[in-house]
């Protein structure tokens, strides 16, 4: 008797052992291009101003996909592409290999390029974020720029860095940095390293009145996304950067806070 006992006793431990490996979630990378329109869309409603640079498909999670932004932020969404939440919360329970190591709320390789991706490192982008991204190391930022950095935002981390340009202030050096708990932030630095603007972003329903008139009046038939940028520059100045799109034509439109249009790329 005490023998058949000890048979069932492993037979439990056997399938609970079985049954907690079959449950173990596990993740694998996919081609931005696979990516659902509806997750797309999501991304290019409300990060205009960034864009997708990898993507894994999850199992046993409640994310179906997590996406990654070249600004590192990551995107979890269930498996009808609905928006879940901040995807390093969602990452499965073995790690995985994604263009570099990554567990629980690590990070994925960053990878830029314009277009649908195809994997290897390609960024998918609609709206304004297109392009070839001329993306720089963080530890080659030079002393001037990171000092700022340290100076005037102690709490924050670099996360990305890459060489861009604006119809308002000429090439920059564009640099994300977070801290916990709210979004990342831009700064923008020239090719000297003197600190230039700041952005953040606000929904295009909080932009200023005179901002919206501009847009309605000068861009019929263009509908902007809903989230902005808010730009702050070295002066104090204020801009708002409007990303408007009409079927396959994208624009961003830089307009002063009291409505005076200042240029459109």
């Amino acid at each position: 008797m005490k023998f058949h006992n000890l048979i069932f006793i492993a037979s439990i431990i056997i399938i609970s052992s079985c049954s907690k490996e079959n449950n173990t979630s596990s993740e694998h990378d996919i081609s931005v291009s696979q990516l659902s329109e509806k997750i797309v869309n999501y991304v290019d409603n409300n990060y205009p101003d960034a864009y997708i640079s990898s993507a894994v498909l999850v199992t046993n999670s409640a994310a179906n996909t997590i996406v990654r932004l070249n600004t590192t932020e990551e995107l979890a969404f269930n498996t009808n592409d609905n928006f879940l939440g901040n995807g390093s919360q969602f990452h499965a329970e073995n790690g995985h290999q994604h263009n570099g190591s990554h567990g629980h709320g690590g990070g994925f390789g960053v990878g830029h390029g314009g277009g649908h991706g195809q994997g290897g490192g390609q960024g998918h982008c609609h709206g304004f974020e297109h392009g070839d991204f001329d993306e720089i190391p963080i530890d080659s930022l030079s002393s001037t720029i990171t000092g700022y950095i340290s100076t005037n935002y102690p709490s924050y981390q670099i996360l990305h860095a890459e060489r861009d340009s604006s119809c308002a202030v000429g090439s920059v050096i564009e640099v994300v940095i977070n801290t916990t708990g709210v979004e990342p932030l831009k700064l923008f630095f020239d090719a000297t390293g003197n600190y230039v603007m700041s952005a953040s972003r606000i929904d295009y329903s909080a932009t200023p009145a005179a901002v919206q008139a501009t847009i309605t009046t000068n861009y019929p038939g263009y509908t902007p996304r809903p989230r902005s940028k808010k730009f702050t520059l070295v002066g104090g100045q204020i801009q708002y950067g409007i990303f408007l799109f009409n079927g396959s034509t994208h624009k961003r439109v830089i307009v002063a806070d009291d409505g005076t249009f200042i240029c459109e790329q």
